[in-house]
């Protein structure tokens, strides 16, 4: 209860201080952009080759993922996570005045819109389509489920079960080892929104007559040498961003007594080791929580 807590506060207040940034910075322009804390928007162009999505065919620029597989080994079943990430590539975002440089980073925050995921259920004894395949190939620590044999059907569309915005399954059409293979993606040519610290290109990467914004980049600062309140990229636009942390606050009394309660069941139960006097009143409690 008292880890509960601890995390409920610390969640609210990070959703909160989100929520204030982006509110409290005006949307910049590229061709206006500055050095320092930036809020941007614009369409996703690859900087370089555009990445192939985990588990379909499409281009993007960034993809959000997630692999479940049906557990029925413990007292109840449940979807467990067998591997989750995101990868990315440099892209630029086009917003009709410029572009600027975006290089994506593993401790950047990714907030994709829910309602564009996209999951693709392949049962125990399958392997799934060909992208599915190619990335548990290629991924380290994720195996197909023991088993699990080639597929010769087509891609998603002729023979696999896809779904756009979630896959709702009843317990009862799902077996032991079944998989979910989820993905948000920003796909190329995609809206995007920006919040990071542009700072200066390195000079050699930088043409002799470049325009202000393709001197600048916006990405993680892990030197320090800057101030980065915030880097978050996202595909959604920022009043929704906002929407979504509207209710952050009410994380923050809701940890406070979990805080509390927590802090006071542990000094119930160490009192007595401590030489302090509990009231007779809990002594009760006191056994029944030990």
């Amino acid at each position: 209860m008292f880890l509960g807590g601890a995390y409920l506060v610390r969640v609210g207040f990070k959703r909160w201080q989100q929520r204030t940034l982006m509110q409290d910075t005006p949307t910049e322009s590229a061709q206006s952009l500055s050095i320092g804390p930036s809020e941007l928007s614009g369409t996703a162009v690859p900087a370089d080759e555009p990445l192939s999505a985990p588990f379909s065919d499409d281009d993007c620029v960034l993809a959000q993922y997630e692999v479940e597989e049906y557990d029925t080994s413990g007292d109840s079943s449940s979807w467990d996570t067998v591997d989750s990430g995101v990868l990315f590539r440099p892209f630029y975002l086009e917003d009709g005045t410029g572009r600027v440089l975006v290089r994506p980073h593993d401790e950047a925050t990714y907030d994709l819109e829910p309602g564009e995921e996209s999951v693709v259920f392949v049962e125990s004894d399958r392997q799934g389509p060909e992208a599915v395949r190619q990335f548990v190939r290629n991924t380290d620590g994720v195996r197909f489920p023991s088993g699990a044999s080639p597929d010769t059907a087509p891609q998603e569309s002729d023979g696999w079960e896809v779904s756009i915005g979630g896959l709702d399954l009843e317990s009862s059409s799902v077996s032991d080892g079944d998989r979910k293979y989820r993905q948000r993606l920003i796909q190329t040519g995609e809206d995007a929104y920006v919040f990071g610290t542009a700072r200066p290109r390195d000079r050699e990467n930088v043409p002799q007559h470049a325009s202000n914004p393709d001197r600048l980049v916006v990405e993680k600062i892990t030197d320090g040498s800057m101030q980065e309140p915030m880097f978050m990229i996202s595909d959604d636009e920022e009043r929704d961003l906002v929407d979504r942390r509207r209710w952050a606050l009410w994380r923050l009394p809701a940890g406070g007594v979990f805080l509390t309660v927590g802090f006071g069941m542990l000094l119930l139960i160490f009192a007595p080791a401590l030489g302090l006097e509990v009231p007779r009143a809990f002594d009760g409690l006191i056994d029944n929580v030990s």
